[in-house]
């Protein structure tokens, strides 16, 4: 298949969508000393390149983006991180996207105009937000 690739149209001023995993430690965890070992021990740079090499994933280490291949191979999408923005870390993240696309097809499907929509999702996400991640 002949493709190619190309930054995502905009209106004002470019933004890449970012993603990221995260590792965490909870602070009542009895093994603190043997996690963070472990953790210190798979983001040595060789593992991490490894992983990136096969999974197909931008390195998450800047050593390993500098790596002659890695930076060659992904250079395209190194390029665009400069301008890209991380979804913000909130439990109920992907709900907020549900009620943005649940605003959209009413909008579609003429059950609301577009500006009582968006208010009414806007309403539902500030109140989905104002949970407190700290009650985990």
């Amino acid at each position: 298949m002949d493709f190619g690739l190309a930054t995502i149209p905009f209106n004002v001023a470019p933004v890449t969508p970012l993603v990221e995993d995260t590792l965490i430690m909870f602070k009542t965890s009895e093994h603190k000393d043997v996690t963070w070992r472990f953790i210190e021990f798979i983001y040595q740079d060789e593992y991490r390149r490894a992983y990136a090499d096969l999974v197909g994933v931008l390195p998450e280490k800047i050593t390993v983006a500098q790596d002659p291949d890695i930076a060659a191979r992904y250079a395209f999408f190194l390029e665009l991180v400069p301008d890209g923005k991380f979804e913000p870390l909130n439990i109920e993240s992907a709900e907020v996207g549900n009620l943005v696309g649940e605003a959209v097809r009413q909008v579609y499907q003429g059950q609301l105009d577009p500006a009582a929509a968006l208010e009414a999702a806007a309403a539902q996400a500030v109140e989905r937000l104002a949970y407190s991640a700290g009650s985990w």
